[in-house]
């Protein structure tokens, strides 16, 4: 599939190339006319709520705080350029939980926003309380490339999406889930960007998945190698705890609690904060508790409130006493917070385990009621009225009811939710089983009570609909899940499935999923509800008799066998095996909504569920998007089966995905080589196909085997290219193309799509092929649209050689090149290969491009998808290039009328005017092009030409060489 363009159609060359580019045509047109993306919607779909809330929740450092880090040697060394290759600009600061790396952070963002006015500078801080955009690498990538398109040029958005006609709902899925094409437009946005300074600070590292800041960290590396090998200034601060430890190969690194100004910030804000007058026992204190932080300041911060509050009660005299009751490990003054008293247990208990079980951060009213609807389960429903209760009122009850762990963050939405102060707090509570050891009660079992929704407050909740409770959304969409939780956990459930009420529910559902598709139906069954939420536990309490696909449905995916692919839920899916097995009237209509990563026969293989693939194959029709995946297992496995079964296909539709081509994997695999050779030449145009492949790869000896072993004529016609000798020749097979010389292929086949071979022969500089395929009777003037001719070809190519062998045969230079005319105005009129085009004139942007060419990059695209080997391709054309004045004093040189008529545009002069080549339009006339040449091939005047397309400075000159 075609994914990467935002195009959904299979590439099936053997359907023929008319009927190919009409449906790719009708498709690109479909997308183009619906809708034409702008740099604003990009953004808008990369945005989400919370992408810089966490920045705006940290809070900033006191007054007299993290100075010292702007003349630490380490920054200075981080800043400076002289020695950029040695660290690649990656400075990491590490610090134990606590330690006050977040607030460091946002200091040094701040300065650095300062002190570099005009460098590039974006940033991103992970918040593992946060959604889940907030603490994975979706988020950040994400979240940077809505800062680097804030300043991104509008006019280069078309290089950066590679074409202009991706439809908004392709684009915006993508863009909002795919992680890899996210980090493709990052790197792509980094190398058109005309920025010479570029920074960026990302914090707390710690709090996303591991294995994602690896990837991403492999990532930045690649960005620091790029940006010094173009000469750009990259610099990069992370910072995070010292676990997991990630090595980095080049960077500056500082350890945060180890530097002594670090212990002096603390020793400031201990002076600033505790102010108790003078006198030695208290300048001690304040010793005492620097001495017991550890360089910890989170500590400082929690045990200076404590003793502040001991100061509000005239307790001066205790001080010392309070202070040697706090425990010095941060993780026991938390368990002293909480635990010092017991007024409002019962509101501790349940704000907690809400924070922490919460399936995502809760609004601050949606706390504030689920709360209440534990203390007064008799009536938890009460219409919120502003009046009786204000936000102020319920942030203090928040307060209170943490003991001071949870705070109300922060948001530019002002969907103020509610987090704990710390992340060590939830490491706490769960990972040091703080919340069982703090609430006896709850033992240890506190994750599967928490889940609980067998209490009155929940059967209360499943019998009102109205949307004035604000905790009515959340716990409409989580009730399974807790559910499932608690099942997991141990919290038998049972009862739970016997009273829950699935009309009531799937009622509550609609009502507030925004998405007409997403919604079920009103007779959903709530086997498949339980499938599509991936909740097995609760599905091995429904009786069996309900288990069947067949009956089980109601949602999106048709049935709980498409709903668990979706999900990627293998144990949903184990479930049903017996009915995948057996039933073989299932309907699969949920196929068309899965996403391309959770492909059907993928799925089966990863989930260690590939004998059912066959069955797949041929029973429901699925489509295969990971041929890679799916045929190397097969071939690893030795089903030789399904290796034929997939061959079958692959050769039906001529399947290839970019770097891989069944056929091949099939054909080269070491197990079975050559065993399926002779199978796939045996299929309906498996010779064609095969053939076709083993050209691609320039594999020359595999395409000599195949012509002798199944005596196969080398004129043999192959699909858009006409012959294996253009197809060699357009990919820079020169083996391949001798070997075909040296069989005697015909040369005068040509191909619509690729021209003659003579062109390419003499564009790539092969003199004696040229000279073969003249002698064979080729006329050496002939016209060829994608090069003019092959004369012209060499002069690009910059092959002397190929060129005086071309002339000596009888080239002419003024023969024309096809519908732009003669050899000058074809190197001015169309942009051809091997040609560095002449700068526009300026204050122009030439971004007024037709849908014609529009498509024609399509295809170009589409052609380069075909080669296995596109980079060597380009980067050898790129060595070759010529300059347009250059190629234009050569031609003049040997003989070509400047003044030439015919052609698209009338003559030379004509067309530079029309594409806007000021310094071409220069030199013609300085070699004596008439500026009052006449109106021809259906255009205008040079004037008129450039009037009409905006450059002025080019209808000056004209002005100024006399045109009238």
């Amino acid at each position: 599939m075609l994914g990467i363009f935002g195009v959904s159609m299979p590439v099936i060359y053997g359907e023929g190339k008319d009927n190919a580019f009409r449906r790719l045509e009708c498709e690109i047109q479909r997308l183009f006319t619906a809708s034409q993306i702008t740099k604003s919607d990009i953004v808008n779909f990369l945005r989400f709520d919370q992408i810089d809330d966490r920045f705006h929740n940290i809070r900033s450092g006191h007054s007299r705080t993290c100075k010292w880090l702007l003349t630490s040697p380490v920054y200075l060394e981080w800043l400076n350029d002289s020695i950029l290759p040695e660290h690649h600009g990656f400075f990491w600061v590490r610090g134990k939980p606590g330690s006050g790396k977040s607030t460091l952070t946002k200091f040094t963002f701040l300065e650095l926003k300062k002190s570099f006015p005009d460098t590039l500078l974006v940033s991103f801080f992970f918040n593992a309380r946060g959604t889940l955009m907030e603490k994975s690498t979706l988020g950040l990538y994400r979240s940077l490339l809505v800062q680097f398109l804030d300043l991104f040029p509008d006019d280069q958005l078309n290089n950066l999406l590679y074409i202009p006609t991706l439809g908004h709902g392709v684009l915006e899925e993508r863009l909002q889930s795919d992680s890899e094409l996210l980090r493709q437009l990052l790197v792509r946005v980094l190398q058109i960007f005309d920025w010479h300074n570029i920074m960026i600070v990302i914090d707390a590292l710690d709090e996303c998945d591991e294995d994602e800041i690896r990837d991403m960290i492999e990532l930045f590396e690649q960005l620091g190698e790029n940006a010094i090998s173009s000469g750009k200034v990259f610099h990069v601060l992370f910072s995070s705890r010292h676990y997991p430890h990630i090595t980095i190969q080049r960077s500056v690194q500082m350890i945060l609690e180890d530097q002594n100004d670090h212990s002096k910030d603390i020793e400031k804000y201990v002076a600033s904060e505790l102010k108790v007058g003078r006198g030695r026992q208290l300048d001690q204190i304040k010793n005492e508790i620097c001495d017991k932080a550890s360089g910890i300041f989170m500590w400082v911060v929690l045990a200076v409130k404590i003793l502040k509050k001991a100061l509000d009660h005239g307790q001066v005299h205790a001080l010392r006493r309070k202070l040697q009751e706090l425990p010095t490990d941060l993780h026991d003054l938390f368990r002293s917070i909480l635990t010092r008293d017991t007024q409002n247990m019962e509101e501790m208990k349940l704000c907690l385990q809400w924070i922490l079980y919460a399936k995502r951060p809760l609004k601050r009213e949606e706390l504030y009621f689920a709360i209440l609807s534990g203390l007064e389960p008799h009536d938890p429903f009460q219409v919120w009225d502003a009046d009786d209760t204000d936000v102020n009122d319920m942030s203090l009850f928040i307060l209170s009811s943490s003991k001071g762990l949870a705070e109300i963050t922060k948001s530019k939405s002002k969907n103020h939710t509610v987090q704990f102060i710390h992340e060590s707090v939830r490491d706490f509570l769960l990972k040091e089983n703080g919340l069982s050891q703090v609430l006896a009660d709850i033992e240890n079992n506190a994750a599967g009570l928490s889940h609980d929704p067998n209490t009155p407050e929940a059967t209360e909740l499943r019998m009102n609909a109205s949307r004035r409770f604000p905790f009515l959304e959340y716990a409409t969409h989580n009730i399974l899940p807790h559910a499932e939780s608690s099942q997991a956990g141990g919290v038998d459930q049972r009862q739970f499935i016997v009273d829950f009420r699935t009309r009531d529910w799937v009622n509550f559902y609609n009502l507030l999923e925004r998405t007409i598709i997403n919604r079920l139906d009103e007779e959903a069954d709530l086997v498949y509800i339980l499938a599509e939420r991936d909740c097995p536990n609760l599905i091995e309490l429904c009786h069996r008799s309900k288990w069947t696909a067949k009956t089980s449905y109601g949602g999106r995916y048709g049935n709980p066998v498409f709903a668990a692919i979706a999900k990627n839920s293998q144990r949903v899916f184990d479930l049903f095996y017996v009915t995948v097995t057996n039933d073989v009237s299932m309907e699969p209509q949920g196929l068309v909504f899965l996403r391309p990563e959770r492909e059907v026969t993928s799925f089966l293989i990863k989930n260690e569920s590939a004998p059912l693939v066959p069955r797949f194959l041929q029973i429901y029709n699925v489509p295969i998007t990971s041929w890679k995946s799916v045929l190397s297992w097969a071939l690893d496995n030795g089903r030789r089966t399904l290796v034929e079964l997939l061959l079958r296909q692959a050769v039906r539709n001529n399947i290839v995905e970019e770097y891989t081509v069944p056929l091949l994997e099939a054909v080269y695999h070491k197990e079975f080589y050559p065993d399926f050779l002779p199978f796939i030449i045996s299929l309906p145009e498996g010779d064609k196909r095969m053939l076709f492949w083993a050209s691609m790869s320039g594999n020359h000896r595999l395409v000599e085997h195949i012509l002798e072993e199944f005596e196969i004529d080398i004129n043999i016609r192959i699909e858009r290219y006409g012959s294996i000798l253009l197809l060699a020749l357009v990919h820079e097979h020169r083996e391949l193309a001798e070997l075909c010389i040296a069989r005697k292929a015909d040369t005068s086949l040509t191909s619509e799509h690729h021209g003659n071979v003579l062109a390419w022969a003499s564009a790539l500089g092969y003199t004696e092929m040229v000279k073969v395929i003249i002698d064979q009777g080729t006329d050496v003037n002939v016209p060829f649209t994608k090069f003019g001719s092959a004369l012209l070809a060499s002069l690009l190519s910059g092959h002397t050689e190929t060129q005086e062998l071309l002339l000596a045969q009888g080239a002419d230079i003024n023969a024309s090149c096809g519908e732009y005319g003669e050899t000058l105005q074809a190197v001015i009129a169309k942009e051809l290969p091997y040609l560095t085009p002449e700068a526009r004139s300026p204050g122009t942007t030439g971004t007024n491009t037709s849908y014609a060419n529009r498509l024609q990059s399509y295809q170009y695209q589409l052609m380069l998808l075909e080669q296995q080997n596109k980079k060597r391709l380009m980067l050898a054309r790129n060595g070759y290039r010529v300059g347009l004045s250059s190629c234009i004093h050569t031609i003049i040189n040997l003989g070509a009328n400047v003044n030439a008529r015919g052609g698209k545009y009338g003559s030379a002069l004509q067309a530079a005017s029309a594409r806007g080549y000021f310094s071409i339009v220069k030199l013609l006339l300085d070699l004596g092009a008439d500026v009052n040449t006449t109106p021809g091939g259906g255009y205008s005047t040079p004037l008129e030409l450039a009037e009409a397309g905006g450059f002025q400075n080019i209808v000056k000159l004209l002005k100024a060489r006399g045109q009238t």
